[in-house]
């Protein structure tokens, strides 16, 4: 086999919620399965190897009054919804991954969302690469690139999502959707600071107990878990921003994480099989104005094994001369918090995805070689076109 993904569960009803198993796909078969998504109840006991949507609103994040009185409430529902989840091992970083993949066709969006002017427009697909190595960090500064596995969570906007017609007190109107919407169009914040160095990871293991005996952990592991988990993590400088037809990409590069957090990850990748774990991104609020903060995007993880070897097919990086050391392969690439980029219309058209079939499951992507989605700088900045 050239790969493992995650694959739409039989009882998948579209609209509703969604959840996978990684399984193995025979050479050239679909390896990115899809669908919409709503928060679901707890997974089945035993369920191992396998995605699905986390509760958005269990993150805590900064309320309206968060500056007066320095305490979090719970969010709102996120925003984008996870549509997939893959985990592929790779000999080398790999950047803007999104092009090798067929991504789901993009959800249709409202009236009102179309008729809004370029610069307010958001991307209907969101795809955020974690980047984890696996090679063993060095003291003295060592590699920065190396063998390593990518986490990959491919997320949509809701059907006949509606900003226009946006309840003022949902969690994801004004002051979350103004700062969503910099972000996205890499806008610039009153210091002068690029929006997206606002963008936070929150990063949680959901069953500390079962994996504090079953790992098993230390105590001083058990300790580090308790300090760290659950709590936000701005993702700057670490992170990287792609643009393609109907979606942005942010890579978030650990390999380049201090020592200490890539020791205790190298430490803990082997134990990972009997945790479930939780990602949510945010975009932080810094000022009264901008609250109050909302989930943008959130996954969870039921018990997958981070060290299973899971290749990515060589023969999809081949047109762009093999695998690249976190460069952005295979063509220009927008820097972290660098520069804005405008794309014409036509690269940012809505892409489209076949239907079909992994392992007897029905899937609306494939895993293909298909035609460079083009990244275009543009000296001066400007606004994404999305459709």
């Amino acid at each position: 086999p050239v790969g493992a993904s995650l694959a739409a569960s039989p009882d998948f009803v579209p609209g509703g919620c969604i959840d996978g198993a990684f399984g193995v796909n025979p050479p050239g078969s679909p390896a990115l399965a899809t669908g919409a998504t709503s928060p679901r109840p707890v997974e089945p006991p035993g369920a191992i190897e396998q995605y699905t949507s986390a509760d958005a609103t269990s993150f805590l994040v900064r309320p309206p009054d968060y500056m007066r009185t320095k305490v979090k409430a719970p969010s709102g529902p996120a925003l984008y919804r996870l549509v997939a989840a893959d985990l592929y091992s790779f000999p080398f970083k790999i950047a803007h991954i999104a092009r090798h993949l067929a991504l789901p066709p993009p959800p249709r969006l409202s009236a009102g969302h179309a008729a809004l002017p370029a610069h307010d427009r958001l991307p209907p697909l969101l795809v955020i690469n974690i980047q984890m190595p696996t090679y063993a960090p060095s003291l003295l500064g060592g590699p920065i690139d190396g063998p390593g596995h990518s986490l990959v969570y491919t997320f949509a906007l809701p059907p006949d999502w509606d900003p226009t017609g946006a309840d003022p007190a949902a969690s994801f109107s004004g002051p979350a959707l103004a700062l969503a919407r910099r972000f996205v169009h890499n806008g610039k914040e009153a210091d002068g600071t690029p929006t997206r160095d606002r963008l936070k990871l929150i990063a949680r293991v959901a069953n500390p107990a079962e994996w504090s005996v079953e790992g098993p952990l230390n105590g001083a592991e058990a300790k580090l878990l308790a300090s760290y988990n659950d709590k936000p993590l701005l993702t700057r400088p670490q992170h990287k921003f792609f643009h393609g037809p109907g979606y942005l990409e942010v890579d978030l590069d650990v390999h380049q994480y201090a020592f200490l957090a890539r020791r205790a990850l190298a430490s803990f990748l082997p134990r990972l099989g009997s945790v479930v774990f939780e990602n949510a991104f945010i975009i932080q609020g810094q000022r009264a104005e901008e609250l109050p903060e909302a989930v943008l995007a959130c996954a969870r993880m039921v018990r997958v094994d981070l060290t299973a070897a899971r290749p990515f097919p060589a023969e999809l990086l081949s047109d762009d001369g093999g695998v690249g050391g976190g460069v952005g392969v295979g063509g220009p690439a927008e820097a972290a918090s660098g520069a804005g980029a405008a794309l014409s219309a036509d690269v940012l058209a809505s892409g489209r995805g076949s239907l079909l079939s992994v392992g007897g499951r029905r899937s609306s992507s494939s895993l293909a070689a298909t035609p460079q989605a083009a990244t275009l700088p543009v000296s001066g900045g400007g606004s994404l076109r999305f459709p």
